[in-house]
């Protein structure tokens, strides 16, 4: 059996509407937090994503 530590992560999202646009950002693990997602079987174990930054923006016909 594999014991993986407890973490805490934090996600932020940010958007801004003018008219028909939208504008936003996804921010996720927000302060770098290492950690561990899963385990698959006993060999293999999945660290979690680092800091990631999604922008997008979007017009309403």
């Amino acid at each position: 059996m594999v014991l993986l530590p407890s973490y805490g992560r934090i996600d932020a999202a940010f958007y801004y509407r003018r008219d028909n646009w939208r504008v936003g950002l996804n921010i996720k693990n927000l302060f770098d937090t290492y950690y561990f997602e899963s385990v698959s079987y006993i060999t293999s174990v999945y660290p979690g994503v680092p800091l990631t930054l999604l922008g997008t923006v979007s017009m309403q016909f």
